[in-house]
């Protein structure tokens, strides 16, 4: 008889099931200017976990975006009401794969069945502002621009200066309407909160992260420059590691874990 001490470890294996991190919503904090920098890693370091699933969903959601503008006037008003339905899903897919699941192509579709009325409304408040801001700052010469009339176009070039200056003028009254929405997709979809607050709450957490996010933007525009010298075959790993670093952000400046 074999007698077993008490005080042995035993020799069964204990496995304790994974549970997926708390994400518990916090106020907006502020993060250094550095951050800005390490969102984007973060972004890559998500697209490296699954590349071939992240580029096999960026070229369907550019076949699905081709095929439907090709539908007269209806195909352009459905990308307009679906903008951050799409985006919600590929932010619903980074916590997914943050939480250790793989990502998938589904989750380009993902944002189709989680509040999808409150990330068409958002999409349907960025469409009618943008569009009422480009019209107040060039008039007509906007619509002419969108539907390539040839006299429009012939407009612009007799002003050149003016053109450049509405464009300014039109971007920079544009940059707080982004600030509203830039973490709002992410808020309502693992938050679960509110249009209003999440406009509110994405606004406040771009002003106290002012430094981080123009950081973050000049990272941006020099690595898409960067990405399209070799034949703009970058882009398949510039816009999965933007998109990812969407979420990694949001969930450093809102998220308590």
């Amino acid at each position: 008889m074999t007698e077993t001490s008490p005080y042995e470890t035993p020799d069964a294996e204990l496995e304790v099931p994974p549970t997926e991190k708390s994400f518990q919503l916090r106020e907006p904090v502020s993060r250094p200017i550095g951050s800005g920098w390490t969102w984007i890693a973060q972004g890559f370091n998500l697209f490296k976990l699954d590349p071939g699933a992240w580029i096999l969903m960026l070229i369907v959601g550019l076949i699905i975006m081709i095929v439907v503008s090709l539908i007269p006037v209806v195909g352009q008003i459905a990308m307009m009401l679906t903008t951050y339905v799409w985006i919600g899903g590929i932010i619903i897919g980074c916590h997914e794969q943050d939480q250790g699941k793989p990502f998938t192509v589904q989750h380009l579709f993902a944002g189709f069945s989680n509040n999808t009325g409150k990330l068409i409304l958002v999409s349907l408040l960025m469409s009618v502002v943008s569009i009422g801001i480009m019209f107040a700052m060039l008039g007509s010469l906007y619509f002419s621009m969108l539907t390539g009339d040839v006299e429009g176009s012939q407009e612009m070039m007799n002003d050149p200066m003016g053109f450049v200056y509405s464009m300014l003028l039109a971007f920079l009254i544009m940059v707080p309407i982004v600030m509203t929405v830039w973490f709002a997709p992410a808020l309502i979809v693992i938050n679960q909160v509110s249009i209003g607050q999440a406009l509110k709450l994405s606004f406040k957490g771009c002003l106290k992260n002012i430094l981080p996010l123009l950081l973050y933007f000049i990272i941006a525009f020099v690595l898409y420059l960067v990405s399209v010298i070799p034949l703009f075959l970058g882009l398949l790993v510039f816009f999965p590691t933007m998109y990812a670093s969407m979420y990694t952000s949001y969930k450093d400046i809102f998220i308590e874990e």
